[in-house]
């Protein structure tokens, strides 16, 4: 008698960390379980259904990131994160998902990567445990690391890019554990340089977010360790009512 063995179920526990899962555009869940991430797509009617195992790192996922496009089309980059000091790109080809391309520079855990398309290639961000951030530049599956911001004794603990102005300009937005919303703007060298800090919360400002509303103003949130949201508006022209 021949038994035939058929897998109808699989499972794994997500990691505990902030960032461990993110659902794209593309209608595509990533989480990180372990040293691996896994790929899920979601139909009402069929339910999940897994569709690939990235391996590539040797210590846990600390977080997965789906590159946003502009226009909200669907993401074909995913960044991951690891305790093993790298990070990693992925890249679909249409079918599936292969590594492009390896972040090698940080001396301890990276925490978080973020990542920007835009029509001179991907930006991405990666915060590490190292008191560092570094702005990687990637070109032909290959990324170069452009930027180390220093922090000193400190870390950060978020980061966002965005758009600003008519001009397109990058900026981005670093919480630091120092409490304040550090911004910083692309020059024409390629390179972040401080331009303001938010100055209100009285603990650890442990994430972030930007929203562009219709006059082209950045709505930002901030969640903060002292209990509370605020919400900032930062106005590329200030508008003033006169009597």
């Amino acid at each position: 008698m021949t038994v035939k063995f058929e897998c109808i179920y699989r499972s794994c526990a997500s990691n505990k960390t902030l960032n461990a899962i993110d659902w794209g555009y593309n209608n595509i869940i990533c989480y990180s379980a372990c040293n691996a991430v896994h790929l899920y797509s979601y139909e009402k009617a069929s339910g999940f259904i897994h569709l690939q195992t990235l391996i590539k790192h040797t210590k846990i996922i600390t977080s997965v990131h789906w590159i946003k496009k502009s226009d909200n089309a669907s993401e074909k980059e995913l960044l991951v994160t690891s305790a093993d000091c790298t990070a990693s790109l992925w890249k679909s080809d249409g079918t599936i998902f292969n590594l492009s391309c390896t972040l090698v520079g940080h001396t301890n855990v990276v925490q978080k990567g973020i990542g920007m398309d835009t029509p001179n290639g991907l930006i991405l961000v990666t915060l590490s445990t190292d008191s560092s951030v570094k702005v990687w530049k990637v070109m032909d599956n290959e990324a170069l690391c452009t930027q180390t911001i220093s922090l000193g004794n400190g870390f950060c603990l978020d980061a966002k890019l965005s758009t600003f102005n008519q001009n397109n300009d990058i900026i981005m937005a670093l919480a630091n554990d120092d409490a304040k919303l550090h911004f910083y703007i692309q020059n024409n060298q390629d390179q972040f340089v401080p331009v303001i800090k938010l100055i209100g919360h009285e603990d650890w400002i442990q994430n972030i977010d930007i929203l562009k509303d219709e006059e082209d103003s950045l709505m930002i949130a901030t969640a903060s360790q002292d209990c509370h949201i605020r919400i900032w508006k930062i106005s590329a022209i200030l508008k003033r009512t006169f009597l």
